[in-house]
């Protein structure tokens, strides 16, 4: 029997489709419009190769698995463009997720997914769902058992466009191909596109802040895939060695292969950190106190606490402005990473997070050599708290490889749990502990969403009351992703944060503590987005972050112009081990309290890099290979910003390889360390001169102010060492002695 043909005018074709890429136009540019972020050429360029993506195969694929392979596709696309939408507003970045990161999530971090749903508006929404229902329209109309498809020119007459022919007697073998031919052609566009985009990038009057805009959220993710990567010029890993080609001017400059082992490659990197720097150098230099026990260390992580609301008048969390104003302070504190793990990695063990993902992503089995690790050897013991599941980050891996014993997280500490209930148990813990202990508190009051929903929560389970804040704004200020409603009420929890830590502080006291005890408040990341004109003045304002530091018997002030986390872990070591100690080969840091402080900041998010110090800003998008850089105070020449930009590229690349290839944990010579340091540590401690360390004394029951706890005649330290109790009656006999 003889079927039927199917008659579509080419003119009702070509205006459905230019309807269907028009539709996209719109969707995107109120995606982009409620981002304060342009639609550029550039941003409608992406938009349109995205809607041909999936355009083609609903036109050219028939089968019913097909079609619902199409539909699940779609609605997963439109489902990773809202969740990038709430991304950008916390992070400021579309989400790249390059191929090789697929195996690294865990249900956690999925779950975390559900935490950006407050953060997408209602006619985002709207428009979503409106577009879904335009594509499952195109779905029900251009579903013709279709078999082949013939362009028929005759008979044309004018105004009229050539007639597409549809036949359902025919095999479909030749549609399906023409469809994959035209998918190919669809990707070699897009990367083409990018690739002409970083040549635009190239350019003197780019700005790095439009990339995110340009590119979009579909855009953005695929400059992570395989090959678009190495379209852009990134560094490659080849035949065992990486090579780093870097522009200096107009000449293209080949680094040398890099050899395994990490301590050349540290030293390297070192240097390169300190040829970056260049003249920043020099911090506050001091007489450390001499403790005369080692102190306990509590280590507060604040999350999502910019520097911009503390400093708002009347602030929010003025008792925490008043620890920034009376204790230890640097003048601008910066994360080194954009995200809560980072943070922590960084703080801990004094290096620089990996440029793409959080630590978390592929290193939760690597090997690592941080400061709990270290403390530990001095006698220390380690705790860690999260009001929240240890598998998230991959912390129940993380933290015991850096060296925390002790871990308490959900659901032996309620979810949420508010801060300042966390510390009573941390204070606790202090209190019945022999000897002296490093504790490390990721904070959660203040972390998103900072809704009523949650207000209510904190209410209802845990009796905490929080009011939106109700003090004048500076205006100045104001974030650019925020109303002033969600703004009062996230100025609320951060003085809830803030009347955490004052309860810290006054029952640390009321224990007798505070004096045993060195408190470290700091910033896990930026938060929030400014509109403050001016690259300089925009990067502060996002990316600055509260500090401060209380140490019994130190002199208060301000430490240094510029610090980043990395320097954390190198000065609570100067404190403890003395302020001449050899730092561990792997902390990047430096000790505020040295003159080789590098009073400057590398910070790597997502794809990007930001270089700061007292002269000059340098912001560079890594994927792309593309550096900017921006004076401050000084305007250096075009041969010293070319330096700088390759010793930053060089930091780069040099740290992403050491995490990659696992070369962060304890070596022989690290070991070697730490047993001299141990003898040092007996030495400085030893407060009586017997040969025993107080720390030692006070386990063994003598006393530590005198040479000969039990007046037999002989020092403390050669009784111990010829096999006799110190604390003993009667008095040693000489020849046993010898």
């Amino acid at each position: 029997m003889e079927r039927r043909a199917r008659t579509f005018s080419g003119r009702i074709i070509f205006a459905a489709g230019w309807a269907w890429v028009a539709a996209h136009w719109l969707y995107f540019m109120l995606y982009h419009r409620l981002l304060a972020l342009d639609f550029s050429a550039w941003s409608a360029v992406f938009a349109t190769v995205f809607s041909l993506w999936i355009l083609i195969p609903v036109l050219f694929f028939k089968s019913r698995l097909s079609r619902a392979f199409i539909a699940a596709a779609y609605v997963a696309a439109l489902a990773w463009a809202l969740f990038g939408f709430g991304y950008f507003r916390v992070f400021h970045k579309f989400l790249q997720f390059p191929l090789s990161r697929a195996n690294s999530l865990n249900l956690p971090m999925l779950s975390w997914i559900k935490d950006f749903a407050h953060l997408i508006p209602w006619q985002l929404t709207l428009a979503t769902a409106a577009l879904l229902a335009v594509f499952f329209v195109y779905l029900k109309m251009t579903r013709p058992k279709v078999q082949s498809v013939g362009l028929h020119f005759l008979e044309r007459r004018r105004g009229r466009g050539p007639k597409l022919v549809t036949s359902e007697a025919r095999s479909g073998r030749s549609l399906a191909f023409i469809g994959i031919c035209a998918q190919v052609l669809v990707y070699f566009m897009t990367a083409s596109c990018v690739a002409a985009y970083h040549g635009w990038m190239a350019q003197p009057g780019y700005a790095p802040a439009a990339t995110v805009a340009d590119l979009g959220v579909f855009g953005y993710a695929f400059a992570a895939l395989p090959g678009q990567t190495m379209a852009a010029g990134e560094n490659e890993l080849e035949a065992g060695s990486w090579k780093l080609e870097a522009e200096a001017g107009d000449e293209t400059v080949e680094v040398d292969e890099w050899a395994l082992g990490s301590r050349k490659d540290i030293e390297a990197l070192r240097e390169d950190m300190m040829s970056l720097a260049g003249d920043s150098a020099g911090g506050r230099v001091m007489g450390l106190p001499a403790f005369e026990e080692p102190p306990n260390i509590i280590l507060y992580q604040m999350e999502s606490v910019s520097y911009w609301p503390v400093s708002q008048q009347p602030s929010p969390m003025p008792f925490l402005d008043s620890l920034m104003k009376g204790e230890n302070s640097v003048r601008m504190e910066f994360a080194n990473g954009c995200t809560t793990v980072d943070s922590e990695f960084a703080v801990n063990c004094g290096f620089l997070p990996e440029t793409y993902g959080p630590v978390s992503d592929l290193y939760s089995k690597n090997d690592y050599n941080c400061l709990p690790s270290i403390l530990k050897s001095r006698g220390y013991r380690t705790f860690m708290y999260h009001a929240n599941d240890p598998s998230f980050w991959s912390r129940d891996a993380l933290a015991p490889s850096w060296g925390y014993d002790n871990l308490h997280f959900s659901p032996e500490i309620p979810y949420r749990q508010p801060d300042a209930q966390l510390f009573d148990r941390l204070v606790g813990e202090m209190e019945s502990s022999d000897g002296p202990s490093l504790h490390y508190v990721i904070g959660m009051t203040s972390h998103s969403p900072h809704n009523d929903h949650f207000r209510d929560f904190y209410a209802r389970e845990y009796g905490l009351d929080i009011e939106p804040y109700g003090g004048a704004l500076d205006q100045t200020g104001m974030p650019a992703l925020m109303d002033e409603d969600e703004l009062r009420m996230y100025m609320g929890f951060l003085k809830a944060t803030d009347d955490g830590i004052r309860h810290l502080f006054e029952t640390l006291e009321s224990k007798g503590l505070l004096d045993k005890t060195i408190v470290v408040v700091f910033g896990d990341h930026r938060y929030y987005d400014f509109t403050a004109s001016g690259d300089v003045d925009r990067f502060l304002n996002y990316n600055r972050l509260p500090f401060a530091m209380h140490v019994p018997g130190l002199s208060r002030g301000t430490l240094a112009s510029i610090a980043s986390h990395i320097d954390i872990a190198p000065t609570l070591y100067a404190l403890i081990a003395g302020g001449d100690a050899e730092l561990p080969a792997t902390f990047l840091g430096t000790s505020l309290f040295s003159q080789e402080h590098q009073s400057s900041a590398v910070t790597k998010c997502l794809g990007s890099v930001s270089y700061l110090d007292d002269t000059t800003l340098i912001e560079g998008d890594v994927p792309f290979n593309v550096y900017r850089a921006v004076p401050i105070s000084v305007k250096k020449d075009a041969g010293e910003i070319d330096g700088m930009i390759s010793a930053l590229r060089r930091v780069v690349a040099r740290s992403d390889r050491l995490m990659k290839q696992n070369l962060l944990g304890r070596t022989p010579e690290d070991e070697e360390l730490l047993r001299t340091a141990a003898i040092r540590d007996n030495a400085v401690t030893d407060s009586d001169g017997d040969g025993l360390s107080d720390l030692r004394e006070k386990a063994m029951g003598t006393d530590r102010l005198n040479p000969d706890s039990d007046g037999d005649g002989f020092a403390d330290g050669v009784e111990v060492t010829s096999g006799f109790d110190p604390a003993g009656e009667g008095m040693v006999e000489e020849e046993v002695i010898q």
